[in-house]
Order: C-alpha cells, then sequence, then structure tokens
C-alpha cells in the first residue's frame, strides 16, 4: 500500500498542475522521492511482472512530474496504473477477470 500511496500524492500534485496550481520544487523532490523508495518495495517481494509495472508506472509519473515529455507512443499513465493493478491482482490469486475501469453504459445515459 505505500507504494500505491506514493504514487496517488504524485497524482494528486499532477491534478493540482493540471488546474494551474503551482507546486515548490522541494514538494515535487520530496514525492518523487518518497515513490521512488516505495517503489523498492515491490521490487524487492513480488514478482517480476508487478515490479516491472510499478517501475514502469513510477518512471511516468515521474516524467510528468518534472514536466519532461514521455516516450512516442508511451501509454499514459492511467494505463500503467491500470497495468500494475491487474499484475498485482493477479499474483494475489484475485484476478479472474480485469476490473471494469469505466462506468457501466446504464449509468452513462445508454
Amino acid at each position: 500500500m505505500e507504494f500505491l500511496s506514493a504514487a496517488q500524492q504524485v497524482e494528486l500534485c499532477l491534478d493540482r498542475l493540471s488546474m494551474g496550481e503551482q507546486l515548490e520544487e522541494s514538494e515535487k523532490w520530496e514525492h518523487l522521492h518518497t515513490l521512488w523508495l516505495a517503489k523498492k518495495v515491490p521490487e524487492l517481494v513480488c514478482t517480476p511482472a508487478v515490479a516491472q509495472a510499478a517501475h514502469d508506472y513510477t518512471l511516468a509519473l515521474h516524467a510528468l512530474l518534472r514536466g519532461q515529455a514521455t516516450e512516442a507512443g508511451a501509454p499514459p499513465k492511467r494505463e500503467l496504473r491500470f497495468a500494475f493493478m491487474e499484475a498485482a491482482r493477479q499474483e494475489l490469486g484475485m484476478a479472474s477477470e480485469p476490473l471494469r475501469r469505466d462506468l457501466p453504459a446504464r449509468e452513462l445515459g445508454q
């Protein structure tokens, strides 16, 4: 949960930036440091698939928070978050099928 918490804090910073709020560089670095440190837990105790998904998600969040361009054709952070969650669910034996990420059609008024 530490990794997810750290990733969520970076995502909150990205949301704040997208709404025009300014963030101090020290706050960005603090969140990135926490994220990279927390990423080491999946690397140490999870399967290579989960560790790689955590690494990919962390790289994307890092690039976005630092204002760096992501690689051309790289999946958006939402897809990387989903990939991490599904890899973790599979490792825990909880993944009979992927979780739905969008509202069901009946809730969209269709």
